[in-house]
């Protein structure tokens, strides 16, 4: 049972905790969150990862070796990275779940506020 309320709407849930940890780092400036989610909020900040930045592993197994990192901005594939993304999603009976991406300055306020990160 959910000790927490979903940090999207501040509702309560019957169910385990499920968590999103987020930063985005730029040189030695790290902005992290962390957010305990129902599964339906879970389920939606999954999808706007997935289609956003890459799956890179899932539990200790990497999804793509041969992946060298991310040489782009993940909105307008601008190569003046300034930010690095990183997400951690651990569901319930699933292995962690772990995403990278990159971004411009520009377009760093999209990952921000989805993943509630405060600069």
């Amino acid at each position: 049972m959910a000790l927490f309320p979903c940090v999207v709407g501040n509702h309560k849930y019957a169910g385990p905790q499920q968590s999103v940890y987020a930063a985005a780092l730029n040189g030695s400036f790290a902005a992290r969150s962390k957010m305990r989610l129902c599964p339906d909020h879970l389920d939606a900040i999954g999808t706007w990862l997935e289609s956003h930045i890459k799956l890179i592993a899932v539990g200790e197994k990497m999804v793509d070796d041969t992946w060298g990192g991310a040489d782009k901005c993940y909105s307008c594939q601008s190569v003046d990275i300034k930010w690095q993304l990183f997400a951690n999603v651990y569901k319930k009976g699933m292995p962690q779940m772990d995403y990278y991406g990159a971004s411009c300055t520009d377009h760093l306020d999209a990952f921000r506020e989805e993943l509630r990160l405060e600069l």
